[in-house]
């Protein structure tokens, strides 16, 4: 959501517009949904990461195009504030653990949480497809699209896992998309292409370790029940002290409509009953 409030404005430097755009954009996302609960995940695949073991090039370039760019001082000081923003003045619940990505703790969170609970993820990214193919109670909301996710007719980790491509992830060597489509349409066509190869079969498994996000070797944080159960507060005074003091003008004009949006999901959470949330079985494993 803060890297896509930073589109419009990759050369302006001299005004907090990605902030404006990011509380204009996580106001819709809000409207639209009206959730009882809301948790950003962050990522820090910079630390320990077991993706980077299997492949000591998984995303490596991402950080030197980010360092790179010549607007990257602007935009990290204005993601400080959103940040700060997130942990200090909206009542969501923020998530980070070092040797997480994003996507590993929202699939934690699916896991985690009763089969009753409709879980809305915003997100473009097409890695967390697998997750709705696995959980129907877990939709994927893509902004890009304006609309929910397709599910693919073949496997989606399976399929990924040939191919490779993104994030500095190599394919399984001398498959691409058609034969990998042509692998997934019978089993007997899947244990043609990759068992009966052993160096292709290891380079496969390799993948799938790192593409699969609800079976693979990252353990639930012992502290994440315990974070997402507790009580969320909304502070006004600091909103609008964030508003006046970058002149957002059109966000002052209609303050009172913010103030009763995060008072509303506030209330929502802090109502709802301590367990609602989690399956019993991660709970007592908790």
């Amino acid at each position: 959501m803060i890297v896509r409030a930073k589109t419009p404005w990759t050369r302006v430097v001299d005004a907090n517009l990605i902030l404006l755009s990011f509380l204009r954009i996580f106001r819709k996302c809000l409207d639209d949904f009206q959730p009882t609960k809301v948790i950003m995940p962050f990522d820090d695949y910079i630390g320990n990461s077991f993706r980077r073991t299997l492949v000591p090039e998984y995303k490596i370039h991402r950080r030197a195009r980010n360092e790179a760019d010549p607007f990257n001082d602007s935009f990290k000081k204005q993601k400080e504030i959103i940040l700060s923003m997130i942990e200090h003045v909206f009542p969501v619940y923020s998530l980070k653990y070092k040797g997480y990505e994003a996507d590993d703790l929202i699939a934690m969170i699916c896991k985690i949480a009763s089969d009753n609970v409709n879980i809305v993820v915003w997100s473009n990214d097409n890695d967390l497809i697998q997750i709705q193919q696995k959980m129907p109670n877990v939709r994927i909301w893509s902004p890009q699209r304006k609309d929910f996710m397709p599910n693919p007719e073949y496997d989606y980790v399976t399929y990924k896992s040939l191919v490779g491509k993104n994030n500095e992830m190599p394919g399984v060597k001398g498959i691409g998309k058609k034969t990998a489509e042509r692998a997934m349409r019978s089993q007997f066509e899947f244990i043609k292409t990759i068992a009966s190869q052993p160096q292709r079969y290891l380079e496969y498994r390799t993948n799938k370790k790192i593409v699969d996000l609800l079976e693979n070797e990252l353990t639930i944080p012992d502290n994440m029940h315990h974070i997402l159960t507790k009580k969320v507060r909304y502070d006004p005074a600091n909103f609008e002290r964030t508003i006046k003091e970058n002149a957002f003008d059109e966000i002052a004009r209609n303050i009172q409509s913010y103030h009763h949006l995060f008072f509303n999901i506030q209330m929502k959470n802090n109502k709802s009953e301590r367990d609602w949330f989690f399956n019993r079985k991660e709970s007592a494993h908790a």
